[in-house]
């Protein structure tokens, strides 16, 4: 029983994740190209029983000054959880060749009673600090249909009508150009710089991202009567498994609801597409109220996850590592 190098393609890969029944994106094969050509590069094990493969893991790492190697799995391990974190090390520093090793997890399932106390037995350690979220809101696909109205928050649904009587175009976007994207995430940064945190990704990254996770990748765009963007929303979608990707409004945007319209025309379009759950990505209800409240009102379950998990060889590693990694994302 060991880790070995996968040697597949990256059709297979993902084939392969999907009958581990891996529902991360971050699983899958687009996520490693859209993350290597920086700092990352990407490295495939699977571990094996005599049962078969039982697990896998796509590995991003990188060598720090050539004295100890970051392996990061934000996918998760894929499958069976009952990985020993010193196997993992092992295959990691033969595989790469360096002495010390940093190796961290994230788990995007709900936690359990019984999971925590499984990794530690398996000498994970809870991470101190994250890169992602905590907790997050998951929709659940309930009375036959994702898109519940009934499951909305009463300010929700009302400014969802709002939203509606305005006429705007809301639609699917089906070849998404990253300039508009970029160009409204700009608009939207400026209007919120007293209304919480934001970000604008850059247009290299949105361009790499299209272009590495168009498979998975949904977009929904709304338009004002000029044909104007002026509110998208995107969703990874693995299997019966969505996960909030990119959401951007600007100020005309908010001050007629279309926010709401462009989101409910999303969650519609993911019920037809046979989505069964719907994750928010995350949330922060101290640093991004705003957020948190948006998400709060499609009537989702709060959840926490499982989180992030780490190990390192030498010991020390740890420390080192996880507060770089922790600066880098």
């Amino acid at each position: 029983m060991s880790w070995k190098t996968f040697g597949g393609t990256d059709a297979e890969w993902d084939d392969l994740v999907t009958s581990l029944n891996a529902t991360s994106p971050f699983s899958r094969s687009g996520w490693s190209r859209y993350k290597e050509g920086g700092r990352w590069s990407t490295i495939r094990c699977v571990f094996s029983t005599d049962r078969g493969t039982t697990s896998a893991a796509q590995i991003l790492s990188f060598s720090f000054l050539n004295v100890i190697t970051v392996a990061w799995i934000p996918g998760g391990i894929c499958g069976a959880l009952e990985i020993d974190a010193e196997q993992l090390i092992r295959f990691v520093s033969n595989t790469t060749g360096s002495k010390a090793v940093y190796c961290r997890v994230s788990f995007h399932q709900a936690t359990d009673n019984e999971s925590p106390s499984t990794l530690t037995t398996l000498k994970w350690k809870k991470a101190a600090s994250f890169l992602g979220a905590e907790e997050t809101f998951v929709v659940s696909k309930t009375g036959g249909s994702l898109a519940d109205k009934s499951n909305l928050t009463s300010n929700w649904a009302r400014n969802l009508n709002r939203g509606l009587k305005h006429n705007f175009l809301t639609s699917i976007w089906d070849h998404p150009d990253p300039s508009e994207i970029h160009d409204l995430f700009t608009e939207m940064v400026a209007y919120k710089k007293s209304h919480g945190p934001a970000e604008i990704p850059s247009l290299e990254s949105l361009r790499k991202l299209l272009g590495s996770m168009n498979n998975e990748l949904l977009f929904v765009q709304t338009r004002d009567n000029s044909g104007k963007l002026i509110a998208i929303r995107a969703a990874f979608i693995v299997g019966s498994f969505a996960w909030d990707a990119l959401a951007a409004a600007n100020e005309e945007a908010r001050k007629c609801y279309a926010s709401y319209v462009c989101a409910w025309n999303l969650l519609e379009v993911l019920n037809e597409r046979g989505v069964e759950r719907y994750d928010l990505a995350g949330i922060d209800p101290l640093e991004n109220e705003g957020v948190f409240n948006f998400k709060k009102g499609f009537g989702g379950k709060r959840v926490n996850y499982l989180g992030e998990w780490e190990a390192a060889r030498p010991s020390i590693a740890r420390h080192l590592a996880g507060a770089l990694i922790s600066r880098m994302g």
